[in-house]
């Protein structure tokens, strides 16, 4: 007996988790809809996303507090030419490593921190 119908609600969870996966519930043509609106902003977001790490990338590459950049668009970094083959731009994703181990001393610089959520 699917949906619960026996009273049991662990069916009617198994039942559930199904018809969401299917679009059985909620509002598909919305969802839709946002998808739609996702989909026709996601080339100038991933640009200025790729844009901002660049940016990023080249200040701290500049910053004395800063031993290294691990970033493929930078010039420098050891993955650049093979990135720089196989993709139109370089993403988002950086890391850096503080010059002497002093991390603290680099957050403290900082003129302020956000907690982003998404």
């Amino acid at each position: 007996m699917p949906w619960g119908a026996d009273g049991n609600s662990r069916n009617w969870q198994d039942g559930s988790k199904n018809s969401n996966g299917l679009g059985e519930r909620g509002f598909p043509h919305f969802d839709c809809w946002l998808i739609l609106r996702g989909v026709q902003t996601l080339v100038p977001r991933m640009r200025l996303h790729c844009e901002n790490a660049r940016r990023v990338a080249e200040f701290l590459s500049t910053h004395p507090a800063v031993a290294v950049v691990h970033y493929p668009g930078l010039p420098g970094d050891p993955g650049h030419a093979i990135a720089s083959r196989q993709m139109r731009d370089f993403g988002g994703m950086l890391s850096f490593e503080v010059r002497g181990g002093r991390e603290e001393d680099l957050i403290a610089d900082l003129d302020q921190a956000l907690l982003a959520l998404s």
